[in-house]
């Protein structure tokens, strides 16, 4: 979900008679409630503050590098399951180095940082299916 979306989104909910939406798409939570007061003020007012958060939420996440899967195939976090793994959030990593295993048809295929930065969400579960292009995980460039 792009920001532009979320913006429109939340002005168009501003226009209707809601009084509050929960929505979840993909790695993205919004919610926005209106205060039940009469005043249009006060209503104003609590929608512009929940839109300047959701803003400032997605424009952290849009200043993330999101690594995608390269192939189909099971992710792993480590290279076997009494080994630690490769990062955790909050890991500093290096352009190349190891983030992640994906096998596929019995190879296992290494994922590289595309960028020096800090790994600042790790989103595929370990041992899970991902599929071509399915974010892996989060980094914060330096």
């Amino acid at each position: 979900m792009k920001l532009e979306e979320v913006i429109g989104l939340m002005n168009h909910f501003d226009k209707t008679g809601l009084t509050e939406l929960d929505l979840t798409m993909e790695n993205v939570h919004v919610s926005i409630k209106k205060n039940s007061h009469t005043s249009s003020e006060t209503t104003s007012l609590e929608s512009t503050i929940v839109h300047s958060q959701a803003v400032e939420e997605l424009e952290e996440i849009e200043e993330l590098l999101c690594v995608k899967a390269p192939i189909v195939g099971t992710f792993y976090t480590a290279p076997s399951p009494n080994d630690p793994p490769f990062v955790k959030v909050g890991d500093k990593v290096k352009k190349g180095d190891t983030i992640g295993l994906i096998e596929a048809m019995k190879i296992m295929n290494e994922i590289p940082s595309p960028v020096d930065g800090t790994v600042m969400e790790i989103i595929a579960k370990d041992s899970s299916l991902v599929s071509f292009e399915e974010p892996l995980l989060r980094i914060k460039e330096n």
